[in-house]
């Protein structure tokens, strides 16, 4: 499989110039098509405004929204007339807790969605609905770039935490064009199950199916002692000089990964390196 069409999303919360441009990059590296979805962030939701707001309080906010839209799809013109890439925008305007949906009606017919890190410095509520949407529901993967970030360069030395669970699964298979030009996969298995298919050969089966894609694998095993999941990911990556991560994501209810916290919620909230994420 490759990467044919991108999707990633600007709107009016706050600048995401940067994963354009990432984006952007990544399009063109992968002669792929880009598809810009932009949302004007209507401040004020008319399904939960309470009695007696003022209509032009309502009114004011859509236009606000509208005009907000209306410059982001001017601004991506000028920034696209000089780019050698094929690309296409989709413009509305929907309340913050919306953004997810409408995004999602657009990622699900493209390859890989790229977003923002949702819990950075810049980051907004309407990020992390975005993710958790597209990551929940549009049947492709996300790719997360950390705050900052305005380049996607080939991955080098890719890490993969594998649990057997499907999202982990899901991942895997959609990183594979990633992977298959990588000078190395590793993949890590951290306190490996002690029954099941794979208590002899932890990782085996994976690494087998990743290397007929022209994949260069490796496995580690190694134990948490005692430490949360994220931070053992994130030291074997540091400790590897690995440049992205690949992992399912939300093994668990988003209510229970947001309430007692979660591998998933802490990667995304720490992680300094672009991460590939499948559901």
């Amino acid at each position: 499989m490759a990467f044919r069409t991108l999707t990633t999303l600007i709107h009016s919360e706050t600048d995401q110039t940067g994963t354009l441009d990432a984006s952007i990059d990544l399009a063109r590296r992968l002669d792929a098509h880009l598809t810009v979805v932009l949302a004007g962030v209507n401040a004020v939701d008319p399904g939960v405004y309470y009695a007696g707001m003022n209509a032009v309080v309502l009114t004011t906010a859509l236009n606000d929204a509208d005009a907000a839209v209306k410059d982001m799809a001017d601004a991506l013109k000028r920034r696209m007339a000089a780019e050698d890439i094929t690309w296409d925008d989709v413009s509305f305007v929907t309340p913050s807790a919306n953004v997810g949906h409408a995004l999602v009606q657009r990622a699900r017919f493209g390859d890989l969605t790229v977003l923002p890190q949702p819990y950075g410095k810049d980051a907004v509520s309407v990020d992390v609905g975005a993710l958790e949407a597209v990551l929940l529901d549009s049947a492709a993967p996300v790719l997360v770039l950390p705050t900052g970030a305005k380049t996607a360069a080939p991955p080098k030395n890719i890490l993969l935490p594998w649990d057997q669970g499907a999202p982990a699964m899901a991942a895997a298979r959609a990183a594979i064009p990633f992977m298959a030009e990588a000078d190395e996969v590793l993949i890590c298995v951290i306190d490996p199950p002690s029954h099941g298919p794979e208590r002899s050969d932890p990782g085996g089966a994976l690494a087998a199916f990743l290397s007929r894609h022209g994949a260069k694998v490796r496995i580690s095993v190694i134990p948490s002692s005692g430490q949360r999941i994220s931070d053992v990911i994130q030291s074997e990556a540091k400790s590897q000089g690995s440049d992205m991560i690949v992992m399912g994501g939300y093994g668990h209810s988003r209510t229970r990964q947001y309430i007692l916290g979660g591998t998933t919620r802490r990667m995304l909230e720490h992680s300094p390196l672009p991460i590939l994420m499948a559901h």
